[in-house]
C-alpha cells in the first residue's frame, strides 16, 4: 500500500488503476494492490442465492391474477421507499442498498431473497405471502465493536420499529476488510432481541471457506429484515483494528 500525495487541483482519487486501486484509508488517499479475485460465482452461498431466485420465478408462473396484483402493490411501495434513497453511511459502506423501480416479480424476488438470507425461507418452502400492509423496519443503531483476532464482539440496539409486523425479525451482520482481503459479505444473522454477535472467521476474497481473522482494519455494518421480508436502511459503519491477543 502506497500513500498518494494530492494537490490543489487534484483533491480526491478513487477507482482502479492497472493492478491497483485508489481508495480512502484513515483520512488519506492510498494505492493498494487488487486481490486476485473478489468474487467466486461458484461458492456455496452464490449457489443458494441462485436456487432461491430460481424458485421465486417458478412461483410467479403459478400465481393467480389476484396474487400478482398484491405483489404489484408491494412493488409500488418498494419503489417509493428506495428509488430516491441516499446512502449516508460513508465511503466504507458494506451493505448495498436497492434501487427502484421495482416490478411485481422484482418485489417477489427481493422478499424471497431477503428472507432466504437470514433463515426465514428455504428453497422448496411455499411462496411467502405478499407483505401488502407491511412497512420497512427502522435501522438498528448504536453499533459498537471490540475484540482481537480471536473475535470481533458486536453490540447494537434493535430497530425502534419493525414495521407493521409487531414482531421482531432478524438482524444481519456484514463484514469487510480495509485492504480488500475480505470482500463485503454477510457473515451471519441473529433473531431480534439478541443484540450481540461475535465474528471469529471470514471468507477471504475469491474463496469459499471461512478462515480465522487476521490483524488489520475491519468494517462492520448491520441491517434488519422483518418477518414479512422487508429490509431496513443500513446502520452506520463501525471500524476496528484487530491485533493478535496477547
Amino acid at each position: 500500500m502506497a500513500r498518494v500525495k494530492l494537490s490543489a487541483l487534484l483533491v480526491s482519487m478513487a477507482g482502479r488503476y492497472s493492478g491497483g486501486v485508489f481508495r480512502a484509508w484513515k483520512g488519506l488517499t492510498v494505492l493498494s494492490s487488487l486481490p486476485a479475485s473478489v468474487r467466486n460465482p461458484n461458492s456455496t452461498k452464490q449457489a443458494r442465492v441462485r436456487s432461491i431466485l430460481s424458485t421465486a420465478s417458478k412461483y410467479w408462473a403459478s400465481f393467480t391474477t389476484g396474487i400478482r396484483t398484491d405483489w404489484a402493490t408491494v412493488a409500488s411501495y418498494l419503489t417509493d421507499a428506495w428509488d430516491s434513497y441516499d446512502n449516508e453511511v460513508g465511503t466504507h459502506r458494506i451493505i448495498r442498498t436497492p434501487r427502484g423501480p421495482y416490478t411485481p416479480l422484482g418485489a417477489l424476488t427481493s422478499v424471497v431473497g431477503l428472507m432466504g438470507s437470514c433463515g426465514l425461507y428455504n428453497p422448496g418452502d411455499p411462496a411467502p405471502a405478499a407483505p401488502v400492509s407491511h412497512t420497512n423496519p427502522a435501522p438498528p443503531w448504536s453499533l459498537e465493536l471490540s475484540g482481537t483476532t480471536a473475535g470481533i464482539i458486536i453490540t447494537w440496539y434493535d430497530p425502534a420499529i419493525w414495521g407493521d409486523l409487531e414482531t421482531d425479525g432478524k438482524i444481519r451482520i456484514w463484514l469487510a476488510t480495509d485492504d480488500g482481503t475480505v470482500f463485503p459479505q454477510l457473515n451471519g444473522y441473529v433473531a431480534g432481541g439478541v443484540q450481540t454477535y461475535t465474528i471469529t472467521e471470514a471468507v477471504p476474497s475469491g474463496g469459499d471457506v471461512a478462515r480465522p481473522l487476521e490483524p488489520g482494519f475491519y468494517y462492520v455494518q448491520i441491517d434488519a429484515v422483518s418477518l414479512g421480508g422487508l429490509r431496513s436502511a443500513p446502520s452506520e459503519v463501525a471500524v476496528i483494528e484487530l491485533v493478535d491477543p496477547v
